[in-house]
């Protein structure tokens, strides 16, 4: 058997936790990965996050210069970066500089210019020779109901070919939830907000049932809660690489939680829909073909 991936966990927020925690602890108990220490800005945090993996892990606490210990370390192969937005592609080069394989979490930077430059930087890199491996751990992409949708689109398949994509998301983002209490979605220095944040799933989305990337888009964005600090509300037409159209309706300030798509193919239709039950969310899928 393949010896275990020895891991470096950099960030020990929730999602660090609540998030990948789960994931990674499946990968430890099969004996395919090995977390070998865990960082946080605090020592609680860290330790906190080390207990979760039952309290093996070594702690280390503090600033840029106790990362660069960690990434030195030879008996770490990869590290997982949960750490803010703004901070994700600082570490990512880090990591890959020191030669070490990087998850970050998404998005994969702050603002347009920093996640250009680690995008070019690390595709250059590759041109150049091997190189670590680099990820941003996009979970949607691996969401059952979406892959099973991509079985059901293009030519041959259900639908066929999509013509139009569109997406409605009204997620409440609660004052004082756990998720914006955080210091960092409080002072939102990234760009977009909560936008950029969590609206970042449903493109991935609609760009996977698309099977391109976005051509063209038009937009407008505003912020309508007192409690979020900067855009909350996005409507947006695209037009696809492949010329399909779509539309996305995101809300961050809704009362009442709603998540649809619609996929309108040239031989059918699929629509997927989420609710939740006992505090766990699930989807339904349904296809309607012609004739």
């Amino acid at each position: 058997m393949a010896e275990a991936l020895r891991v470096g966990m950099l960030g020990a927020g929730i999602f660090a936790m609540e998030g990948q925690g789960p994931a990674w602890k499946r990968l430890v108990e099969r004996g395919k990965v090995h977390v070998v220490v865990c960082w946080s800005r605090t020592e609680q945090s860290a330790q906190r996050l080390a207990d979760f993996y039952g309290g093996t892990p070594e702690v280390k606490f503090g600033e840029d210069g106790v990362v660069k210990e960690v990434l030195a370390r030879e008996d770490v192969d990869a590290v997982s970066v949960a750490t803010t937005i703004t901070s994700l592609p600082k570490f990512a080069r880090m990591a890959i500089d020191a030669g070490k394989h990087v998850l970050t979490e998404k998005p994969v930077a702050g603002n347009i210019t920093d996640g250009s430059s680690l995008v070019e930087w690390y595709e250059a890199l590759r041109v150049e020779g091997p190189a670590p491996l680099y990820g941003v751990a996009e979970n949607y992409r691996f969401e059952q109901v979406f892959v099973e949708s991509l079985n059901r689109i293009g030519p041959g398949n259900s639908i066929g070919k999509p013509l139009v994509i569109e997406l409605t998301a009204h997620m409440p983002f609660a004052k004082d939830s756990k998720y914006e209490q955080t210091w960092w979605r409080r002072e939102s220095s990234h760009i977009g907000g909560v936008i950029t944040d969590g609206g970042v799933h449903f493109m991935a989305a609609m760009r996977m049932l698309a099977g391109c990337e976005v051509a063209s888009c038009a937009a407008f964005a505003d912020k309508k809660s007192e409690h979020l600090p900067k855009v909350d509300t996005v409507v947006a037409s695209f037009k696809f690489d492949s010329g399909a159209l779509g539309s996305v309706v995101i809300c961050y300030a809704a009362s009442s939680r709603r998540f649809e798509v619609r996929v309108r193919g040239e031989t059918g239709s699929l629509e997927i829909g989420r609710s939740e039950q006992d505090g766990k969310h699930g989807y339904t899928l349904r296809t309607i073909t012609s004739g």
